[in-house]
């Protein structure tokens, strides 16, 4: 186990997350899943640290004026939501458009050990991802969850896709 220092959810916590999970991955740590949850917290963590590093940038290149302790995100939750012994919410960062995405896409991703994973792509494609944990003949039931479920995503995206289409040709034809 790493020990951090307490800091808050700022640049300083997303290095120390980085420099943790680097020096776990280089000493082999291995307990069922850590290695791909380890790396998920290593390249994350990398990331929003060099989101921090281009906010500072952008502060700086554009002359924003943002207190110290928005722009480091050194905050509270409380200040952060604004509670009611601090009335005022800090305000928003001036992110760009892929810092918002990058942001996104971090807070979906959690660090929950995934068993199987499917991913329906709109062209049809069917990729999916079975952990070595749950790949036996132990785990059926897993996979027949999985399986169900799977079947009943695909017909429901079938159905909003057969809608969709249905509006389109009722517009199309009441256009001619």
């Amino acid at each position: 186990m790493v020990a951090l220092e307490p800091v808050c959810g700022g640049r300083e916590a997303f290095r120390a997350l980085h420099k943790g999970a680097r020096a776990a991955l280089a000493r082999g740590d291995r307990i069922r899943g850590d290695r791909a949850i380890l790396t998920r917290v290593k390249v994350k963590s990398g990331q929003l640290v060099a989101l921090f590093d281009r906010l500072r940038e952008r502060v700086r290149d554009e002359g924003i004026a943002i207190e110290p302790a928005v722009l480091d995100n050194e905050l509270t939750r409380n200040q952060i939501n604004g509670s009611s012994d601090s009335r005022t919410k800090p305000p928003p960062l001036p992110l760009a458009a892929d810092d918002r995405i990058l942001l996104r896409k971090t807070w979906e991703l959690s660090t929950e050990l995934i068993a199987l994973q499917s991913v329906i792509t709109l062209d049809g494609d069917v990729v999916s991802r079975v952990s070595r944990d749950f790949a036996d003949d132990d785990h059926k039931v897993i996979h027949r969850i999985h399986g169900e479920g799977l079947t009943i995503a695909m017909a429901s995206w079938s159905a909003l896709i057969q809608a969709i289409a249905q509006m389109i040709a009722s517009v199309m034809g009441k256009r001619r």
